[in-house]
């Protein structure tokens, strides 16, 4: 699979959030996108990723 357009090695299928876990994200500060469709916050603990998939990760930062 890629994520944010490099390689990355893990076992698929796996659900999302599992994912963006082991990859160091917060689900719950992320916007996802899987092969070019949003994935609603509520639906990445069911979404699931394949070998073949792209994720686009973007991480919200907060700061004055």
């Amino acid at each position: 699979m890629r994520l944010n357009g490099q390689p990355y090695e893990t076992e698929t299928p796996r659900p999302l959030a599992e994912i963006l876990r082991e990859a160091g994200f917060d689900c719950e500060r992320v916007a996802v996108m899987l092969n070019g469709r949003i994935v609603p916050r509520d639906q990445l603990d069911s979404a699931r990723v394949a070998a073949d998939d792209e994720l686009e990760v973007v991480s919200f930062v907060g700061g004055g």
